[in-house]
């Protein structure tokens, strides 16, 4: 059997590329007029061409190094694929130099609205379509007039101190402000549940989280949703009778790796 060694490589080589061959005709068979090797180059340029406007529409695409996790990726192309060329309103708050320069490239056609409390991290100039405002999310005045001078937003983003209570004193500030068929994200919304040692204690089980804030408008909504998809006004607690503005307001919420999206109702229900 060693003695014909080279033998049996051959034939393996043989077949390996029968297989292939056969493997790749089969997949992209001949046009009519062509020949399979023109075929063949014809439907592999097709491919890599639909290959490449498939990464164009994604994050992973962007020619800076985008200071997003594989999860976040994927959750914000879902969202935001499909309206990336379109003249929108983008709002973010917690201010990253990448991440400015990120979202001004995946969004060519968008107004976009930086807030930070200090102007440290503003690096990046090179656009006239972005702006800074410098102050705290806690100033409820500030956020007000951001608001009322640029809004109303499609788009707005939280990942500025993480606190669970900035987070959700913003959302019902800026939720206002954001236009109907809008998304609101909280990003890294888990974070604040690590303490010092990095041990992690889930927010489900705790008041005051994003997750619980989310829970409520939803149980809100189940309480007071009718047979006719409109919302009736039951007998509420205090607390959740004043997230009434918002469950009429909004659409879904929907968590993933770290992110939270809650989607804007095109018509008040």
């Amino acid at each position: 059997m060693f003695k014909n060694g080279p033998y049996y490589i051959l034939v393996l080589l043989t077949v390996y590329t029968f297989v292939v061959y056969r493997h790749t005709y089969l997949a992209y068979p001949p046009e009519s007029g062509t020949t399979s090797s023109g075929s063949f180059n014809a439907a592999y340029s097709d491919r890599t061409k639909k290959a490449k406007c498939a990464e164009e529409t994604g994050l992973k695409a962007s020619p800076i190094k985008a200071p997003l996790s594989p999860y976040y990726k994927r959750a914000y192309l879902k969202y935001f694929a499909s309206i990336r060329h379109k003249p929108l309103n983008f709002l973010e708050f917690g201010l990253k130099s990448d991440s400015v320069k990120m979202w001004e490239w995946y969004f060519p056609h968008a107004e976009l609205h930086f807030v930070d409390s200090t102007n440290v991290k503003v690096e990046y100039h090179d656009s006239s379509r972005i702006n800074y405002h410098i102050f705290n999310q806690t100033d409820v005045h500030k956020l007000v007039r951001v608001g009322i001078e640029k809004g109303p937003f499609d788009i707005i983003i939280d990942h500025a101190s993480y606190a669970k209570v900035d987070m959700i004193h913003t959302f019902k500030t800026m939720f206002p402000f954001l236009r109907p068929g809008g998304i609101y994200v909280f990003e890294d919304y888990h974070a604040i549940d690590y303490d010092r040692n990095n041990n992690y204690k889930s927010p489900i089980k705790r008041k005051g989280t994003v997750a619980q804030f989310a829970k409520d408008i939803i149980d809100v909504q189940l309480l007071s949703a009718t047979s006719a998809g409109h919302f009736s006004n039951p007998t509420l607690s205090v607390a959740l009778s004043k997230l009434m503005y918002y469950a009429r307001r909004i659409e879904s919420i929907q968590f993933y790796v770290g992110l939270c999206f809650v989607m804007a109702r095109e018509t008040i229900g």
